[in-house]
């Protein structure tokens, strides 16, 4: 009983010091666990630790997002496949508002042996937001009307409210060039019989 309660203490202490939100669900597919990176998605289900999974997406999501989203975790769980979410949007239904994620799924030795699955995912609606704006900002710069400093005032403006640095060339006809973080590194969380925690 000891090394198992310091195997959870390891697990929750790894969740919720994760640099994204993270979940996770056993394998009963029950809610274990989410970090407070993650709450903000989960704040309008209550109680959320121990709720069906597959209720929850639908809930957020709708009947058909959500089944989609169910269907990724239970492949998951019994094949061990990891799966790397492209950025999608999709309407919330809890709160009625529009959006976007990225992600991915891997599956975990729990501290009882039992497997389950974590998740990994980020909040991407502001920077698709601010690109959407870019976009339509650079449209209006290939008109010959929009080549003057009124168009670089409106990209300031924009990245200014999105805290993101700007540069822009407002006669350039090359495409704007986004940075994108480098993904995820694959790794998988296995509980040692002897204590601790196994990296592969």
């Amino acid at each position: 009983m000891t090394l198992l309660r310091e195997n959870e203490s390891l697990l929750s202490a790894l969740v919720e010091h994760a640099p994204t939100g993270m979940s996770v669900v056993g394998d009963q597919f029950r809610m274990l666990q989410i970090n407070a990176r993650a709450r903000p998605a989960f704040a309008t289900i209550q109680p959320l630790l121990g709720r069906d999974f597959s209720e929850v997406v639908r809930i957020l999501w709708g009947p058909e997002l959500g089944a989609q989203i169910d269907s990724i975790f239970r492949h998951t769980l019994p094949t061990g496949e990891r799966y790397v979410s492209p950025p999608f949007s999709g309407h919330r239904h809890d709160i009625d508002t529009d959006q976007a994620y990225d992600g991915e799924t891997q599956r975990v030795t729990l501290p009882g042996g039992q497997h389950g699955v974590v998740c990994y995912f980020s909040d991407i609606t502001q920077r698709k937001r601010m690109e959407s704006e870019l976009i339509g900002v650079m449209a209006e710069a290939k008109k010959p009307a929009s080549r003057n400093p009124n168009f670089c005032r409106a990209c300031a403006m924009i990245c200014a409210r999105r805290s993101v640095p700007f540069s822009v060339l407002p006669n350039s006809s090359n495409p704007v060039h986004h940075h994108r973080r480098p993904p995820r590194s694959a790794v998988s969380i296995r509980f040692s019989r002897r204590g601790g925690i196994c990296w592969n």
